[in-house]
């Protein structure tokens, strides 16, 4: 009698996906990052770089990627914690990097965020507020809070408003 598919799969094809995945070593590229993430929440950085008394902010433009869902659309910074970040620290400098194109001179975390939706189940997402130096900016454009993109992602939009209000209470 054969074993009952757990997860779709039988307990040989469960066996082998473990051994499989203990060999994989770090970072893992874009497709296979993607479908694992597809089948496990995932902890996100999502950066708000603000400037001027927080009455503009730093939108950036995503590289196209094959299989992005939002590719080419302007957004808030951000990105899915890796292993070898070595922790939510390691993560928002990399993410500074790579979609800034500079270091960050302040940031502070604000407020985690619960996100269902965009391709994965589940999404914690850590919410940093920032500043940069002023003429660091390398890859990204500065929007009026209260003058949004109207292509902006609706959940980009309530993150923004929402970090804004902490800084201004703060």
């Amino acid at each position: 009698m054969t074993s009952q598919p757990i997860g779709g799969l039988t307990d040989l094809e469960g066996t082998q996906l473990k051994m499989l995945l203990g060999k994989l070593g770090q970072p893992w590229d874009r497709e296979l990052n993607e479908l694992l993430l597809g089948h496990l929440p995932a902890s996100t950085i999502e950066l708000v770089v603000l400037r001027n008394n927080a009455t503009e902010v730093l939108l950036t433009w995503r590289e196209p990627e094959a299989g992005d869902p939002w590719p080419e659309v302007l957004h808030l910074p951000g990105t899915v914690i890796r292993i070898k970040d070595g922790g939510k620290e390691g993560a928002l400098h990399r993410l500074a990097r790579s979609e800034l194109g500079c270091g960050l001179l302040t940031w502070q975390k604000r407020f985690d965020h619960d996100h269902e939706g965009g391709g994965r189940p589940l999404t914690l997402q850590n919410v940093y507020t920032a500043t940069i130096a002023p003429a660091a900016n390398k890859k990204g454009e500065w929007y009026p809070v209260e003058d949004l993109p109207d292509d902006l992602l609706e959940l980009h939009v309530r993150l923004i408003r929402a970090a804004v209000l902490m800084v201004k209470n703060s």
